[in-house]
């Protein structure tokens, strides 16, 4: 995918269906790509490239740890400590908040009959 702005963003998926990476590039401002077209980023237009690895439960980001993902939460790692985050789920399966192991409520989501 790319926007008129000369954002990218690539998906990779197994034959499965499963995501595998996802990559996406900022270009620097003042980039214009017609509506229609595809251009690649010259790599002195970009501004920050980010690049996410799925492997099962682990998640890398840019080749460092940066989640895994448990039965009610995940894990996340500031170099070799780990914090632990929860969810609370409401009774159709949806995460309505989010705390860490310390209590502390990190999210709130909300969700309204209306949208």
């Amino acid at each position: 995918m790319q926007f008129t702005e000369g954002y990218t963003t690539e998906y990779v998926y197994d034959a499965a269906g499963v995501k595998r990476r996802v990559k996406q590039i900022t270009a620097v401002p003042n980039m214009y790509v017609p509506m229609g077209s595809t251009l690649p980023v010259p790599t002195d237009k970009i501004a920050v490239s980010t690049q996410t690895d799925y492997c099962g439960n682990v998640i890398y980001e840019n080749g460092v740890l940066s989640r895994i993902l448990v039965d009610g939460g995940y894990i996340t790692m500031n170099g070799t400590t780990p914090t632990y985050h929860y969810y609370i789920q409401d009774h159709q399966g949806n995460n309505r908040v989010v705390f860490n192991q310390n209590g502390t409520v990190e999210q709130t989501n909300h969700f309204y009959p209306f949208g």
